[in-house]
């Protein structure tokens, strides 16, 4: 059986002996297959070996080199710069004064009727070539002797892959190189012209950073029938180019993906025995990049990219975050890219898209057993339909929002453009409301949800105030609606409004008998979300156990158990709420498939109440690292990571280790006034716990003037009562810390207001619960019976 990792492997070593030395290798070779092919494969790269080779055979030719200062045509010779088996390449200049000009010059070498053949080919298929990838044909004619000459475009410069490696590109860097490098082999390709000879020392990148492919002295014409007398570069050889076989696109496809391999890992692939390629999985650790390279390397030409515009456009996918073609086109795995392809729009709202994407899947859940005829004989009609309308709806609203951040807004990450921008093309659809009133409604609910849940809800009712007066829109999203313009009202202190629509729509869904289970426990909750009303918070508490108990859906459970941890955190049961918040973490971790959906969050939320109500710091400070290593590079940067930073920063300064808190607090501000902006209250949060880490080193100084600061800046932003309540709780902790707090303080903190707040609020929690510990503050979780 052939073994072409060793055929290649010795034909390269002989490449390096002269006519003497590679005569005695071949004599000494044993009688086997492996050797006649060691015997094809160096007859057929000695003869037309690489023009600009770094190692020059012996039989090349008895011309001496060209002197300094040497004329042919208007070109002065300066000096050689390369030599191989072909002829020779002088750098030269421009010497007739038209103008000033430094070029490569190729001189061929001997009088040859093939090498002056295969000299007038390279130099025709330049004359094609007018791209800003491919350095360009000059000028050429004949010497006096009769010796044929190119002059071409002189690149000053160094290997594409030398380069990214002496810069230090990152990973970003060298794929937009690479797919500059695509572009021009598509290019070749679209004029009929394969290269042959794509690696590294072929593509040279000079000063301003534009990789130029040179060197087509082997390439071929794509009608030709094979390859077999072309020369070729045995570490970048595709299978059929070692066996003599026809070459196609593919070919320099195969060639391609090697470069791609070498660029980002710094390392070749390995040949296989059969002549393929091996890629390293564990120097690449994107499977994006792995699928990609392993696709452009496969054995079979057919299975490979069917073009290098293809291959090009896969690895733009992994920097717009998008999915690429060859990976399995499962919803979960695109569904993460579009998470990640987006995190202003994503993770700074806590749970806008992730919501938006998981509420698709269980609504087609639900389309999907109304669909089937077994449940069709129990499932009542209306409930069918509705469950249909919603899965419309829920996807409309998807579809739009995608289409305005992948359409209109490419990779803006500022907050401040990025908003004008969604406000823009909201304006633009709702005035057209009359025409399209389903993209109209659907860009609403989206935009609208986005800016409230990065905490911009004036924004967000502005665009809700405005829906809900045109009624547009079908009935199953206006009822998506309402749940979030609710939960607008009652941030902005239009409390009755928001009751009131709650209450209309948990009477409209009830028990969830004909429209939805799910739907009826979702509004029952946000309802005792809002009200916090005992027998809200009980009504909520009944049907979210009744669904854990009447279904074994993973998702239908994660949203209970998340939901029941909230409602538990109201009754101030906190040991049920941290056996709720651990549920939903481990239905994330029995599902991989889920983690692009709010792993993050649950981790989070997991390790805040660990952290507030058990004083867990190790078991926080992992699930944190877990957000941080796992669950970031799966989403991108967010607000997520902020959060996760602010809670690590905290337990560090419990440690005392005041440093290490300090710089993750600076790590995260930029990231929560990035996603969320200056004034959101996830902004002021972070800069109360900053207040607190100063507070454990020592400077209450410090920490005192800061929350004050921050008290009078909320104030001036017109942040909510929360965010006005937590800062005030911070600064009443500083005062404690300094013997300072007065009867007002006292009292406030005895208001149901605080501990509504606390209860619904870990890092608030967390601080209160240090005030109650020093007989300052009310234990009011005493009342559910709960251990403090």
């Amino acid at each position: 059986m052939l073994d072409w990792a060793k055929i290649t492997g010795l034909a390269e070593h002989a490449l390096t002996f002269n006519t003497k030395e590679l005569t005695e290798f071949l004599n000494a070779l044993p009688d086997s297959e492996n050797s006649k092919e060691i015997s094809k494969l160096l007859h057929r790269l000695r003869p037309t070996s690489d023009f600009l080779a770094t190692s020059v055979s012996d039989a090349t030719t008895d011309e001496a080199s060209l002197a300094s200062g040497t004329l042919i045509g208007p070109w002065k010779i300066d000096k050689m710069i390369g030599r191989g088996g072909m002829g020779e390449v002088y750098l030269a200049f421009r010497a007739d004064g038209l103008y000033e000009q430094r070029v490569a010059l190729k001189l061929i070498s001997g009088l040859s009727v093939n090498r002056d053949m295969l000299f007038e080919i390279e130099r025709r298929r330049l004359a094609q070539m007018d791209h800003p990838n491919i350095a360009r044909i000059i000028d050429g004619g004949n010497t006096d002797d009769g010796r044929p000459y190119m002059v071409m475009e002189y690149v000053d410069g160094e290997p594409i892959c030398r380069y990214a490696a002496n810069l230090q590109l990152d990973l970003k860097q060298r794929l937009k190189l690479f797919i500059a490098v695509c572009n021009a082999v598509d290019y070749a390709h679209n004029k009929l012209v394969l290269h042959q000879d794509i690696k590294s020392s072929n593509i040279i990148i000079g000063a301003n950073g534009t990789p130029r492919l040179i060197d087509f002295g082997i390439a071929s014409d794509l009608h030709e029938e094979t390859g077999s007398t072309a020369a070729l570069t045995l570490a970048s050889a595709a299978p059929e180019q070692l066996k003599g076989q026809p070459l196609s696109v593919q070919t320099d496809i195969f060639a391609l993906g090697i470069l791609l391999h070498e660029l980002v890992s710094k390392e070749r692939p390995t040949r296989l025995s059969n002549g393929g390629m091996e890629t390293d999985t564990s120097a690449i650790k994107d499977q994006d990049l792995n699928a990609i390279i392993s696709h452009a390397l496969s054995y079979e030409p057919s299975n490979r990219y069917a073009s290098a515009a293809l291959f090009a456009e896969d690895v733009k996918a992994i920097l717009d975050k998008r999915p690429v073609s060859v990976r399995p086109g499962k919803f979960t795995y695109k569904a993460s890219r579009f998470l990640k392809r987006n995190p202003f729009s994503t993770a700074l709202a806590v749970t806008t898209v992730s919501a938006l994407i998981i509420g698709i899947l269980v609504s087609l859940k639900y389309a999907n057993d109304a669909n089937h005829q077994g449940n069709l004989a129990t499932l009542a009609l209306e409930k069918a339909n509705w469950q249909f309308q919603r899965t419309e709806a829920t996807l409309a609203a998807q579809q739009a929002y995608s289409d305005v951040l992948q359409r209109a807004f490419g990779g803006e990450e500022d907050v401040e453009r990025l908003s004008q921008l969604l406000k823009q093309r909201w304006q633009t659809a709702f005035d057209n409301r009359e025409n399209d009133p389903n993209t109209a409604a659907a860009l609403s609910y989206a935009i609208g949800r986005n800016f409230y849940f990065r905490g911009d809800t004036a924004s967000g009712i502005e665009i809700f105030d405005a829906w809900m007066a045109s009624e547009s829109g079908s009935e199953a999203l206006r009822a998506l609606g309402e749940e979030a313009y609710a939960l607008m009202l009652y941030d902005t202190g239009r409390f009755e409004e928001s009751i009131e629509i709650l209450r209309g729509l948990v009477a409209f869904f009830g028990d969830g008998s004909q429209t939805s289970e799910a739907d009826a426990s979702n509004y029952a909750n946000r309802l005792a979300r809002s009200t916090r009303a005992p027998e809200d918070i009980a009504r909520s508490v009944d049907l979210l156990e009744n669904r854990l108990a009447t279904t074994e859906a993973p998702f239908e459970r994660l949203f209970a158990y998340s939901q029941l941890a909230g409602m538990r955190t109201l009754q101030a049961n906190f040991e049920e709420a941290t056996f709720a918040y651990g549920q939903t973490l481990q239905i994330f971790l029995d599902n991989p498939g889920f983690a692009a959906y709010g792993r993050d969050i649950s981790r989070f939320n997991y390790a805040s109440i660990l952290l507030a109500w058990q004083n867990d710091y190790d078991a926080a400070y992992r699930l944190v690292n877990d957000i941080l290593e796992e669950d970031v590079p799966l989403k991108g940067e967010s607000i997520q990571q902020a959060r996760a930073l602010m809670l690590k920063a905290c337990v560090e300064a419990n440690k005392g280790n005041s440093e290490q808190a300090i710089a993750l607090i600076d790590d995260a501000l930029p990231l929560f006034e990035r996603f969320a902006g200056e004034n959101s209250a996830l902004h002021f949060l972070a800069k109360g716990m900053q207040a607190y880490v100063l507070l454990l080193t020592g400077k209450s100084e410090t920490a005192l003037a800061y929350t004050e600061d921050l008290q009078a800046k909320a104030l001036a932003a017109d942040s909510n009562g929360r965010t006005m309540n937590f800062l005030k709780l911070m600064h009443v902790y500083v005062l404690s810390e300094r013997s300072e707090v007065s009867q007002a303080d006292l009292e406030w903190l005895e208001t149901p207001d605080v501990h509504n707040d606390a209860s619904s609020n870990m890092l608030m929690l967390y601080i209160y619960k240090r005030l109650a510990d020093k007989q300052l503050a009310p234990a009011f979780w005493e009342d559910s019976n709960q251990p403090s």
